[in-house]
């Protein structure tokens, strides 16, 4: 399906005294024109009268029919002009995007009627599952340009491919040869390859549209895209190429999930559409399993692929060289010889090295007077505090289960941060924390963000705290935006999501359903600088987590937090209350008495209730050194028995002051 706009141009300009006069004359021509497209045109075409502007009657034509027949649009359009009868001295011609054509097609709020008809008949409607964009095409390149571009690129060489492209050919007629398959995580590199195929392919006439089309395939398109759309989005393309940009999250499993299944709607319209557009599907390098399942069901179809490779030597300098010219930079002292000889550089680790480098040039070449400033940056490093993340864990009071499986859960990411990127196992960290209130789930998160901070494995390692409020929109529509602002927000942290059953509503397709797709989308686009940690009883996350087949795959841990025993809720009271300078020491048997008691109640609260009871206590403890005038004695800090109130097992205790 392909889109135009003709502008006519008469011999005479054209005026009118009120827009009233021009309402009733545009609709008068539209309806003309309307009746001959119904009537004389064939099935595939449809015209409608956009504009009349001064000299120029400017008309929108929707052309559904054959890619190889385009020269009925000439005609079928010249043969309109005369059944309008328009005088004309010229006509021109240009393909729009669909977007455009859309927003012409909205803008005959006038004619409503024809609008519908043009949506019903083509299925140009509403696009609400699809994250696609267009663009134009004006820019074409050399085959120079093309081979110089295939030297700078760190890629597997689509030297031969280029050749392939600028070959000259007999054949003058629209055909689909191969396709392509790139697997690259560097943004640049991907963005540099794709400008390099799209333009070598426009400048040789492989595509024979104006625009091409990016689509991201993800966990959003699984959720809200129709097959309608899916169609509509390929058959607007025709002639043309598309880009998908594919970030799901496939693995071995004999469950058949949502990624599986939007992955094979887009194999089987790839094939169906394979020759009669260009695809380039780009990938994740490593994820492996998605790039294995893509080939799997497209093996009937040619693909040249090219993917990221480890640079050394000549080649890595000439990477850092292509970044300096980029920059516009002119003067790179020192940059080159930061490159080691016969070393293995990923992209990534070249570009590090370029940014701490730029960091000091920037201060010692372009604005010297700030040079003082680096010896401060050095200092201030090196007088950084020691790391105590780990002491703090094993300080806890208790959780020996948990201390031992976050000690592995870290060094395992130490370890996988140690390996070359390219042999990094693709692995989740996020985790989900369940226990019942009290048993210092939020506490080891905050203290977990930390230790990854210190080891480098998180930027920021702070720890954001949210609720179902912060994530779930009281509007349609609402929720997939808050979530992506939170792991924006999020980016370097530990995310912990409290209460994450909540989420769950127990009714198909509402705001929960909403978000629990998009908190799983951005989990996976924000795998390396993210962590999420879901917290709740164990019962309910389990529900909750069963409520989406893509969430607790993505989770590489579940942490147990057990309740407490009695006497390590008795070390709790203590340590408390020696960091509130309060003396505890003739309290202990009172103390077992009440947590005994409490550990009876259905809601107990173990370290929550144990605080509970303390605050509780020196409530009581104030009232009686008031009463007893004791205020100037040494007791002002002493906790006694008798201000521990037993609580009664039959009804809940609610902490509160004395009657």
């Amino acid at each position: 399906m392909i889109f135009y706009k003709f502008k006519c141009k008469t011999t005479k300009a054209i005026s009118f005294k009120t827009d009233d006069e021009l309402h009733s004359a545009h609709s008068k021509l539209a309806d003309k024109c309307s009746y001959y497209c119904k009537n004389f045109m064939q099935k595939e075409l449809f015209a409608f009268l956009y504009k009349i502007d001064e000299e120029y009657y400017i008309f929108d034509m929707v052309y559904a029919g054959s890619i190889y027949d385009l020269e009925c649009v000439d005609k079928a359009f010249d043969d309109l002009i005369k059944f309008l009868d328009i005088d004309y001295i010229s006509i021109e011609k240009e393909e729009i995007l669909f977007s455009m054509f859309h927003f012409d097609l909205n803008n005959l709020c006038y004619y409503l009627p024809l609008k519908r008809e043009i949506e019903n008949v083509f299925n140009l409607g509403g696009w609400d599952g699809m994250d696609f964009k267009e663009v134009p095409l004006k820019n074409k390149m050399s085959k120079t340009e093309a081979l110089n571009t295939c030297k700078s690129l760190p890629i597997t060489d689509l030297k031969d491919e280029v050749k392939r492209i600028y070959a000259k050919t007999e054949n003058k007629n629209f055909a689909v040869p191969v396709h392509y398959f790139l697997m690259m995580d560097d943004r640049k590199t991907y963005e540099r390859t794709v400008d390099l195929l799209v333009k070598s392919l426009y400048s040789n006439n492989r595509i024979i549209r104006n625009k091409y089309t990016v689509c991201n395939v993800n966990m959003w398109t699984c959720h809200h895209c129709s097959y309608t759309e899916l169609e509509r989005l390929f058959s607007i393309n025709e002639g043309g190429l598309m880009i998908l940009n594919i970030e799901l999250n496939i693995e071995e499993s004999s469950r058949y999930t949502e990624e599986e299944e939007i992955a094979e709607k887009f194999c089987k319209k790839i094939k169906k559409y394979a020759n009669k557009m260009v695809v380039i599907i780009c990938v994740k390098l490593r994820n492996q399993m998605q790039i294995n399942f893509l080939k799997q069901n497209l093996d009937d179809l040619l693909f040249i692929e090219a993917k990221e490779i480890l640079l050394r030597n000549e080649r890595a300098q000439q990477m850092m060289l292509n970044v300096i010219k980029d920059d516009f930079i002119t003067n790179p002292v020192g940059l080159v010889d930061l490159i080691e000889k016969d070393k293995d550089y990923e992209i990534n680790e070249l570009q590090e090295i370029y940014d701490n480098w730029y960091k000091k040039y920037v201060k010692t070449e372009l604005y010297p007077q700030y040079s003082n400033f680096i010896g401060r940056e050095i200092k201030k490093l090196e007088d950084r505090p020691e790391e105590h993340g780990m002491d703090d864990l094993n300080a806890l009071i208790g959780l020996d289960k948990v201390k031992h499986l976050m000690q592995n859960y870290i060094n395992y990411q130490i370890v996988q941060k140690a390996r070359p990127y390219s042999e990094r196992y693709n692995v989740c960290r996020h985790m989900t924390f369940v226990g019942n209130p009290g048993t210092a789930k939020t506490t080891v998160a905050r203290i977990v963000a930390t230790i990854m901070r210190e080891k480098g494995l998180l930027s920021k390692g702070k720890l954001i705290e949210v609720g179902r409020s912060d994530i779930v929109s009281r509007y349609v529509g609402g929720t997939a935006p808050k979530v992506k602002e939170l792991f924006e927000r999020a980016k370097g942290c530990v995310l912990f999501i409290d209460e994450a059953y909540s989420l769950y509503d127990g009714r198909e397709g509402l705001y929960g359903d909403e978000a629990i797709n998009a908190i799983v989308q951005e989990m996976e686009n924000n795998r390396d600088d993210v962590v999420v940690i879901f917290a709740g009883y164990k019962k309910e996350m389990d529900k909750f987590l069963d409520k989406n087949s893509g969430l607790r795959s993505r989770i590489a841990y579940e942490v147990q937090f057990d309740d407490y025993n009695e006497d390590e809720l008795v070390k709790i009271a203590n340590y408390t209350a020696q960091k509130m300078n309060i003396d505890l020491s003739q309290c202990e048997d009172r103390l077992k008495e009440i947590i005994h008691c409490g550990k009876q109640e259905k809601n107990f609260g173990n370290g929550r209730y144990v605080r509970n009871v303390l605050e509780h206590a020196m409530v009581n403890q104030a009232t009686r050194i008031v009463k007893e005038n004791k205020l100037d004695s040494g007791e002002i800090n002493v906790i006694l028995p008798e201000d521990f109130e037993l609580p009664k097992v039959s009804k809940s205790f609610n902490l509160g002051f004395r009657d």
